[in-house]
């Protein structure tokens, strides 16, 4: 006896992952978190939000990237 059906956990958070970068930008957040850190009244503040902006805008790039592999391995 097989057994058709594999579960495979990897592939289901790969796909999971793909929709969701597929769908979300995260430009708008990344620009939101750059003004707050801009406006900070402390020098602390504004790292901190600076640091939340790029992680947006790294999240932004991945998105991308990952969109842009997708379609070229289609």
């Amino acid at each position: 006896m097989t057994n058709e059906y594999v579960y495979d956990s990897a592939h289901r958070d790969a796909k999971r992952f793909e929709e969701r970068m597929a769908l979300t930008s995260f430009k708008a957040k990344s620009i939101e978190f750059l003004v707050r850190a801009e406006q900070a009244v402390t020098p602390e503040m504004g790292t901190h939000y600076a640091q939340i902006a790029q992680t947006y805008a790294t999240l932004e790039l991945a998105r991308i990237t990952a969109s842009g592999n997708s379609r070229s391995n289609k």
